[in-house]
């Protein structure tokens, strides 16, 4: 499955630059798991809202802690501010727990580790696919590890990079 059509060098046959290799890695985890992408951009994309939102929230409590001063200094009522007050900052908590879910959300669909698990068994592929001659030459365990620690950066640099919004 990892090694399907569809993989890097498919993609693109002839240039094999740099930027083409990062695009066909994110174009094939992308494809490799569309849904879980899907609900990734939508819970990432959460963040950004809710601070639009912040914002709006307290604007108006400014606005009415303002409004409830003057009120006071003439004499009146502040009963009505202090209420709406009250109402901006259950909206802020709610904000606040919409923010939370949102993360709590994406974590739980572990993409990194989705895309870890599926790149290192290409890896593992491909170097059991060794030569004799390389196999005497390189170490077997420091080529799992080497393999482990590049499969580790190409998905949390590439990626995950994918889903940074903020």
């Amino acid at each position: 499955m990892v090694n399907a059509s569809f993989f890097v060098c498919s993609v693109f046959p002839l240039l094999f630059s740099v930027l083409q290799v990062v695009l066909g890695f994110i174009l094939h985890n992308f494809r490799l798991f569309r849904q879980h992408s899907y609900q990734g951009l939508f819970w990432k994309l959460i963040p950004g809202s809710c601070f639009v939102v912040n914002q709006i929230i307290f604007q108006q409590i400014i606005r009415t802690i303002t409004d409830a001063y003057e009120l006071h200094l003439e004499g009146g009522n502040v009963d009505a501010e202090q209420n709406y007050i009250t109402i901006f900052g259950i909206c802020y908590f709610v904000n606040f727990l919409l923010e939370y879910l949102a993360d709590i959300e994406f974590t739980k669909l572990r993409l990194s580790g989705n895309a870890i698990k599926s790149l290192r068994v290409a890896c593992m592929d491909t170097s059991i696919q060794l030569s004799s001659i390389l196999d005497e030459t390189f170490d077997v365990g420091r080529v799992m590890k080497t393999s482990e620690v590049a499969v580790e950066n190409a998905v949390q640099n590439t990626w995950m990079g994918c889903f940074k919004v903020r």
